[in-house]
């Protein structure tokens, strides 16, 4: 298939260029062999007619004829032209048909592009809005990957979801966040999602609740009792210095910029003017705006329930999504994504 659509993209871009002289000359044969099939038909009518004649004067060799056999004739030439303007009105009409064809495609496409590249510019505006407590754009994921793995190693061991579902998990709490309206919802969430595990959820969340204070009492601030009196100062004491929070949620970017990127793509696949060699293209302008943070975020994303859409419409291994993602990015969560990927060429 691949190999079919390369073929097919290489002699698109030899004829674009030359499209309306390729389809011109089309045009020009198509009539000619047309013309030549109904001129060989009428010559053959007249070839009978003159032999028809010549049967009935056979002691006149010379001309004038008789009126009857001259009427003949011009009637034959009269049919002859007659279908010869029949085709070519034929002709013309599909012409102008297939031009106007040819207009709505073109027209259709430029539309395409005009919003392709409008959503393409939006999409490096949700990058530009990205935002954690201290990075914005392509840094923010650095962040947030950050923060994942941090969550991910501190994932409690002595459940079941420690080995079935733990990067999953720890995704969720990382775009949920944990806080006073943000627990039920990811709490409900995942015991929607893992029934069979809603047993253990509320303790992993508890858990995770303490390591969450734990880490903003070590991280951000120190209590010291001075005559009498407390006080609160901001230390910088963490085994975890770069983070500067945890699981205060990135529900709000992460979601829409999920959201608006799915739509994207999946724009370009269901639009079915196009040939497969040009959507790869199109998301190929996409997959060009990921750095190796955001990449490997998007592939988690889509490992989880919320972006599995990713991976259930075969989108990432259809259009080589995560081909540029450095693999060792997720193998420190317990992914072999050339296993899991096995059609996908990895770059890097």
């Amino acid at each position: 298939m691949r190999k079919t659509d390369k073929f097919l993209k290489q002699l698109h871009y030899m004829f674009h260029k030359r499209l309306i002289a390729l389809y011109s000359i089309t045009g020009v044969i198509i009539f000619l062999f047309i013309f030549r099939k109904y001129f060989r038909a009428h010559f053959c009518y007249l070839h009978e007619i003159e032999q028809h004649t010549k049967s009935i004067f056979k002691n006149k060799v010379e001309y004038p004829l008789s009126d009857n056999a001259a009427n003949a004739i011009n009637y034959s030439a009269e049919i002859l032209s007659q279908n010869v303007n029949l085709q070519i009105g034929i002709i013309t009409a599909l012409g102008i048909i297939f031009t106007l064809l040819f207009q709505m495609r073109e027209s259709k496409k430029q539309n395409f592009r005009t919003n392709f590249f409008e959503y393409l510019r939006i999409h490096r505006e949700n990058i530009q809005l990205m935002e954690t407590r201290e990075k914005k754009g392509h840094d923010a994921f650095i962040d947030i990957l950050k923060e994942l793995n941090y969550v991910y190693s501190n994932f409690p061991s002595d459940t079941n979801s420690y080995r079935t579902y733990r990067l999953e998990w720890s995704y969720l709490l990382v775009f949920f966040g944990l806080g006073k309206t943000s627990t039920p919802i990811v709490e409900e969430y995942i015991k929607k999602k893992y029934p069979d595990y809603a047993y253990e959820v509320a303790h992993v969340i508890t858990l995770f609740i303490e390591i969450k204070t734990r880490f903003n009492e070590s991280k951000f601030q120190r209590k010291i009792v001075l005559f009498g009196c407390n006080f609160n100062f901001k230390t910088g004491k963490n085994r975890n210095s770069s983070l500067k929070c945890i699981l205060d949620g990135h529900q709000s970017d992460l979601g829409h910029y999920y959201r608006h990127l799915y739509h994207t793509v999946t724009y370009v696949d269901e639009f079915s003017t196009l040939a497969f060699f040009e959507k790869y293209d199109y998301v190929k302008n996409v997959r060009a705006q990921f750095s190796n943070h955001s990449i490997a975020l998007f592939l988690i994303n889509a490992y989880s329930p919320l972006g599995n859409n990713w991976i259930r419409e075969e989108l990432i291994t259809k259009y080589d999504l995560i081909k540029n993602l450095p693999v060792s990015l997720l193998t420190q969560f317990g992914k072999d994504v050339r296993n899991d990927f096995p059609t996908i060429e990895f770059e890097v």
